[in-house]
């Protein structure tokens, strides 16, 4: 996805199996890490970044789901 630098992008959790709980990373964005289904990150720096996804539920964490170079 390419967003222009300083600007702000939603992510969404498109998980199955109803998670309860959510591990976000994002290398480079502000805020670098997020618990919520849906957060909101800017990114100050122009560059191409990953972004990590562990969703989890009252039966267990699932896989971690990572999109290398997902942000340009």
């Amino acid at each position: 996805q390419l967003i222009c630098t300083g600007s702000s992008v939603v992510f969404t959790d498109r998980s199955i199996l109803s998670p309860t709980s959510w591990s976000w990373t994002f290398p480079g964005a502000t805020p670098g890490s997020a618990n919520v289904p849906n957060p909101t990150v800017s990114y100050a720096v122009s560059g191409k970044y990953d972004v990590s996804l562990q969703a989890s539920n009252a039966n267990g964490n699932g896989s971690l789901k990572t999109n290398p170079e997902y942000i340009s």
